[in-house]
């Protein structure tokens, strides 16, 4: 694995070594990228002349499964675009202060632990965690395709975002 810096982010990343865009839209059948835009849209998020800048090799934060597609601050939010794979998770955090974040969905199956109970996640059922509950995301056999809208959040750097909790 290599160290990367990736534009505005305020952390350093991996890169997953051979897991392209391409991989993603093979992987899911459909090219997320004007999937996401769309729901960006649909959620208010995306101002009209905002170009999202999709990472060409997908990346993973150290302690997670998750592979981030995307991952930027647009207006008071941050966004990110998650798949997962086989049997991953996440770490198990809480976000402080008036941060909300939603799930929404693109592909796939997954789980959503929030304060110990499991919330089924499928495409098109969109899902909200409050600010303070305990969370954490896993796939059993399906891989999933997320994607995380952090509301109220933009004036948080990158590396403080995610509270851990044991």
């Amino acid at each position: 694995m290599r160290q990367v810096e990736v534009g505005f982010c305020l952390s350093k990343k991996d890169t997953e070594p051979g897991i392209t865009q391409g991989d993603i839209v093979k992987k899911f059948g459909f090219d997320y990228r004007p999937v996401v835009m769309e729901r960006l849209k649909h959620w208010g998020k995306l101002p009209d002349d905002h170009t999202l800048n999709f990472f060409s090799v997908a990346e993973f934060h150290k302690g997670s499964s998750g592979l981030y597609l995307l991952e930027e601050k647009i207006g008071d939010s941050w966004i990110f675009v998650q798949a997962m794979f086989g049997k991953g998770i996440s770490t198990k955090h809480k976000h402080g202060e008036n941060v909300v974040e939603l799930y929404d969905p693109l592909a796939g199956q997954s789980l959503l632990n929030v304060d110990g109970i499991d919330q089924e996640l499928n495409p098109g059922v969109p899902f909200e965690v409050l600010p303070g509950q305990v969370h954490r995301l896993r796939t059993e056999e399906k891989p999933s395709l997320n994607l995380l809208i952090m509301k109220n959040s933009a004036h948080i750097p990158r590396n403080q975002l995610h509270i851990p909790v044991a």
